[in-house]
């Protein structure tokens, strides 16, 4: 994207917050637009005022936690995303299905039940 694009996107975003102080989506917008720009410092108290937004509370913290990094506060990083692994699984035990298998955690083929629950190739047999 050009300067003037993201210039016009960031005006744009401002624009929306102001007319709608109350929106939190505006507001997720403002702080994802911010955080884009490389404006991190700005788009923290955006993002942490949306993370009330079912919606956009995950991607919220996925980008605080970015921006904390960028910014050199890795241990506030590291803490928001452990809030949100945790709340992934949190509402995963809530709804009574099995949580899944974090991402930062390998797979074992051999123990996995996922892995045997597949019925037969029937190319195979023919």
């Amino acid at each position: 994207m050009s300067d003037d694009l993201h210039d016009a996107e960031l005006s744009a975003a401002i624009a929306r917050v102001e007319h709608n102080p109350t929106d939190l989506q505006y507001r997720f917008l403002l702080g994802e637009c911010l955080f884009r720009r490389g404006r991190h410092a700005e788009a923290i108290p955006e993002l942490q005022r949306v993370q009330m937004n079912p919606k956009t509370r995950a991607a919220a913290m996925k980008r605080l936690a970015e921006s904390f990094t960028i910014l050199g506060d890795q241990k506030k990083a590291e803490d928001i995303l452990r809030q949100l692994d945790s709340e992934r699984f949190d509402d995963e035990d809530d709804s009574g299905s099995a949580p899944s298998p974090s991402p930062l955690k390998p797979i074992d083929p051999t123990t996995s039940p996922a892995m045997n629950s597949f019925p037969e190739d029937e190319t195979k047999n023919g």
